[in-house]
């Protein structure tokens, strides 16, 4: 059953010790000032323009908390907008599968002496330890003194693999069976998909999800190696406002049907990355002769603030994550600072309940034009899902053939023939149902 993180408000959070009759849920820091957090003053997250300018940092006495569902993690509740956590706190359980989680991170979670105490709704007590990031490696920082890359993808391949942004390029969808097959294929297909070269993989999963509901494919397979020559570039732009309507269209009608195609891909609100692994949203549009494209949910035509964004788990229990992230500042108007080394990355939670979503967060920000989010992980763990699914189909194939061989003739034959041809249905499903729906696979 999926359950919501929880809210605290800011009366009911106290400091030193708890009320004698609190009613839960409640929380207690030990001391004044662990809720750390970086504010924007006039819009401005920096202290000036420099380049080497340090964050704003805040240090509340006490505060309004996300809480997860278990009340093993809580962080600030925020919106990002004028306020960004820069510390969140979690059980030892939960910081020990984060630590293992994160092995080929850059980025270690660090304990900051503080103690949380939460009391859950159901009256139980949780110990939590605050937390912020290192480094590893090299001189080590002041505590939320850390600078990381500014761009999201750059910060999100230092999180997931400790690269500089490369490594996220090469980590793939995650779905369901169909969507991990096709994700080894796109990666064994063209070594890997960047960020700003995913068109591949964004259109023809939104078109999977259009076409499961009822569209019609458009054969978008190698977008991306389409030379954008004029004609080509009209060509290109064309299939991508068909795959665009086609997929609105799904949103727009799918209701629960396309609520459990989401669901079992993993898709949009269903995205849901362990640690080490990431989000991304992306918008599915082409632009129009003004530069200018059309989301068909809102109808608004805009030029998207965003091309992608993407979130590096660090932490979770339960449907519960916590993200650490940046992302281009000056998009919001923040100075540019250096985005190779910037101060001003920050931690948020998300959730699987209605409203928590990253994608849904990602969607209320009005960056995005007809957004699909979806699940990553390293082209290494899709692919050894993908080369699984093909071993047992292959040890199945081989079990049927021995048993056909022991098969008796007359009525037994024709039972077992039935229930061969049942298996190879299943099997064809399971195993090319995407190259069904998506001509151009090969």
């Amino acid at each position: 059953m999926v359950q919501p993180y929880f809210t605290i408000g800011r009366g009911k959070v106290y400091v030193g010790r708890g009320p004698k009759k609190g009613k839960a849920p409640y929380a207690v820091i030990d001391k004044e000032g662990a809720f750390v957090s970086q504010v924007a003053y006039a819009g401005n997250f920096l202290e000036s323009s420099a380049k080497d300018a340090e964050a704003n940092l805040h240090f509340a006495r006490t505060t309004a908390l996300r809480v997860s569902d278990d009340g093993q993690i809580a962080i600030e509740d925020s919106t990002l907008v004028k306020l960004q956590p820069k510390t969140f706190f979690a059980t030892d359980a939960v910081l020990a599968a984060s630590q293992q989680g994160m092995t080929n991170s850059a980025y270690r979670l660090v304990k900051n002496g503080r103690t949380l105490k939460v009391v859950t709704q159901q009256g139980v007590e949780k110990t939590l330890k605050g937390v912020y990031p290192q480094p590893k490696g090299g001189k080590t920082p002041k505590a939320y003194r850390a600078r990381m890359p500014q761009n999201c993808n750059n910060i999100s391949g230092m999180v997931t693999s400790g690269n500089n942004g490369a490594t996220t390029g090469r980590m793939v969808p995650n779905g369901a069976d169909e969507l991990a097959s096709f994700a080894a294929y796109a990666e064994n297909r063209r070594e890997h998909v960047s960020p700003t070269q995913a068109s591949d993989v964004q259109f023809q999963i939104a078109e999977l999800v259009a076409t499961l509901m009822g569209g019609q494919a458009s054969n978008v397979v190698g977008l991306a190696d389409i030379e954008l020559g004029e004609d080509m570039h009209r060509r290109r732009r064309a299939i991508i406002d068909r795959v665009a309507v086609e997929y609105a269209n799904a949103l727009r009608g799918g209701g629960q049907g396309l609520n459990a195609h989401l669901r079992r891909l993993r898709l949009n609100q269903h995205a849901a990355p362990d640690v080490g692994e990431a989000f991304v949203t992306l918008s599915i549009a082409a632009e129009g002769a003004n530069g200018k494209v059309q989301d068909l949910a809102s109808g608004r035509s805009f030029t998207p603030r965003w091309s992608y964004h993407f979130g590096g788990v660090v932490a979770k229990s339960g449907n519960d994550v916590v993200t650490l992230e940046n992302y281009a500042r000056g998009a919001d108007g923040d100075p540019v600072g250096n985005a190779s080394s910037d101060p001003r990355w920050y931690f948020q939670m998300y959730g699987l309940k209605r409203g928590q979503s990253f994608h849904e967060a990602q969607v209320a920000s009005g960056g995005f034009a007809n957004p699909i989010t979806m699940t990553l992980r390293s082209p290494d763990a899709v692919r050894g899902i993908y080369n699984n699914r093909v071993a047992e189909a292959q040890a199945q194939a081989r079990r049927r053939a021995a048993f056909n061989r022991r098969v008796k003739v007359g009525a037994t034959a024709v039972a077992v023939g039935l229930l061969a041809v049942t298996v190879s249905v299943m099997e064809a499903w399971s195993y090319t149902n995407l190259r069904s729906k998506l001509p151009g696979w090969v």
